[in-house]
């Protein structure tokens, strides 16, 4: 008869068939984990508009669009946000602009900055066409396309039937924290705006 009694329980218990493993910590229910839930959490939403090409769509919902000034910084590809109070010190330099939260086929958030008409109305053809099809682009995957022997863009819908989109639970304004996240003008001395006065 073998003497154990000075081995470790562990020992004992492997060589008795026992399963002594830490790693069944690890175990999953199966059927527990299948009706987990999951929820995008959003960490990015560039400004920018969508690219040549990528099918977008707008968020149908209008609350979910807004008009604001911007200072586009076109060497840094980088539109900044401006305080309404300080529009009247910077006419030569703000645009105002619409914002459109935007979806592509690929689940990729943006908000889709679109000119104004200024306040005689005018406006330039490839920005009117940008309207038109942001407003088509809340029922229909598109497309923009410049044509330049036209100086517009051509809109082109989807052929195939893609998915609608899956919004993420997000409002306007923390879409705009993060297009924003540094980008936010709020007084004179701005570090943007003493450079487009010349002073560093």
């Amino acid at each position: 008869m073998n003497d154990t009694s000075g081995r470790p329980d562990d020992q004992r218990n492997s060589e008795a068939g026992e399963d002594t493993s830490d790693l069944r910590r690890f175990r999953i229910s199966h059927a527990s984990g299948s009706g987990a839930q999951f929820s995008n959490i959003v960490v990015s939403c560039p400004v920018r508009k969508p690219d040549k090409q990528e099918f977008v769509k707008t968020h149908p919902d209008p609350e979910m669009s807004m008009v604001a000034a911007l200072i586009e910084i076109k060497a840094e590809q980088k539109h900044y946000l401006v305080n309404p109070e300080l529009v009247p010190h910077l006419l030569a330099e703000c645009v105002t602009k619409v914002l459109h939260t935007t979806i592509s086929t690929n689940g990729a958030l943006m908000l889709w900055p679109i000119r104004m008409p200024d306040e005689f109305g005018r406006l330039d053809t490839w920005n009117s066409a940008a309207h038109t099809a942001a407003e088509r682009a809340r029922t229909h995957w598109i497309r923009l396309t410049a044509n330049r022997m036209a100086n517009t863009y051509d809109t082109l819908e989807a052929k195939g039937a893609f998915p609608e989109p899956e919004w993420p639970d997000a409002t306007l304004g923390a879409l705009l924290d993060l297009g924003f996240r540094d980008a936010v003008i709020e007084d004179l001395d701005h570090a943007v705006l003493r450079r487009l006065r010349g002073e560093e």
